[in-house]
């Protein structure tokens, strides 16, 4: 709900937004938890290149 409000405010034009991991990536590692954090990066800081 903050994201979209984020979002809708127009405050994200600038950023990428960086899901939390999933259950199931967790789950992999042997672990029973959940994230329910995610990142915003500012795009100045990313870069792209081709691999």
């Amino acid at each position: 709900m903050n994201l979209d409000l984020l979002r809708r405010a127009g405050l994200l034009q600038q950023h990428a937004f960086v899901e939390p991991f999933p259950r199931e990536l967790f789950r992999a590692w042997n672990l029973e938890t959940r994230s329910v954090t995610g990142l915003l990066v500012p795009l100045k800081l990313m870069s792209y290149t081709r691999q």
